[in-house]
């Protein structure tokens, strides 16, 4: 019995009982009601009857208000929902050509830079490098770097390979001038050092790389077993040397058509970029639609809720 739910019951009985005389009570009331009006007299019965008319044309007329109003902002709510999808969507469309524009704009730019360093690289490039046992020689089509150095081509710049005994028998005049001074690169004692020596038997069986000009002059010795390499390096020197007034030329003339048309093209995009974001720019500000319909929503809404207070008074 203890778990039996009386405290419930009890408060359910409670409610019950509260909402059946509240529910006598209206019915009393209206009773009474009925009877004070059916005592009137025609006169006072009349006068009563068109206050109640008068009443119920009222809250006709200001349900039929709020209607209008909610539909007005539902309307309302419709056409600001329809400018802003209309907006965002010219928007989207000029954003996506202003892209559009702006990226045929960069990628002409980013060709005239392209080009102005491959027209840098004209004439300049690489063309066979080569090492031996006491250093290493690069050479270009303009230039030749020799053990760290660099020294112009031109056509004084000459390779020979071949052994110190030859070296001091046919190139006595040069190795006296490397001995004498200047610019020296290599081992030139090795052989110049016995080349004085008229009864000196020389040695043919090591293999050297002379590389001369008038600012400069170098000696590398190589390893007899890449006689082949090395004669096709200083046949590309010689070879290089007597054309590198023809690679200048080129490398100027190039340099000379891509600066030109990069500085076109610099023009062009500074003249365009500002045509192209004033475009995107004009389509943003095209919002008077837009504005209109939230200042319409925004005037209904707040009619609206002006309005609600007024109708709990009446």
């Amino acid at each position: 019995m203890s778990d039996f739910p009386w405290v419930t019951i009890i408060i359910a009985a409670s409610v019950l009982l509260i909402l059946a005389l509240g529910f006598s009570w209206l019915l009393r009331r209206k009773a009474l009601e009925r009877d004070r009006i059916s005592s009137m007299s025609p006169v006072d019965r009349a006068a009563h009857d068109a206050r109640v008319n008068a009443d119920r044309a009222a809250r006709e007329a200001q349900s039929q208000l709020r209607r209008a109003e909610q539909q007005a902002l539902s309307e309302a709510r419709a056409a600001h929902r329809s400018a802003l999808r209309e907006y965002k969507q010219r928007v989207s469309i000029a954003e996506k050509e202003h892209r559009r524009e702006s990226n045929l704009v960069a990628s002409e730019l980013k060709r005239a830079q392209h080009q102005m360093k491959e027209a840098e690289l004209t004439g300049r490039k690489s063309v066979q490098s080569y090492r031996g046992r006491d250093g290493a020689a690069e050479l270009f089509q303009h230039q030749i770097s020799i053990k760290g150095q660099t020294f112009p081509l031109g056509p004084d710049v000459n390779a020979t390979v071949d052994s110190s005994g030859n070296l001091a028998r046919t190139k006595r005049s040069t190795l006296t001038r490397m001995t004498a001074g200047g610019i020296v690169l290599g081992p030139v004692g090795i052989i110049a050092g016995g080349m004085m020596q008229k009864k000196k038997v020389h040695d043919d069986r090591e293999l050297y790389l002379l590389l001369e000009g008038h600012s400069f002059a170098a000696l590398i010795t190589c390893n007899p077993d890449q006689g082949a390499a090395v004669r096709r390096f200083a046949t590309n020197v010689n070879n290089t040397a007597r054309n590198v007034d023809t690679a200048n030329s080129t490398h100027e003339e190039a340099v000379k058509v891509a600066s030109v048309n990069l500085t076109n093209v610099r023009a062009h995009t500074e003249d365009v970029t500002p045509v192209i974001d004033a475009k995107l720019a004009l389509v943003k500000a095209d919002n008077a639609r837009l504005k209109e319909t939230e200042e319409k929503l925004a005037s209904l809404s707040h009619q609206l809720k002006n309005d609600e207070p007024s109708a709990v008074l009446d």
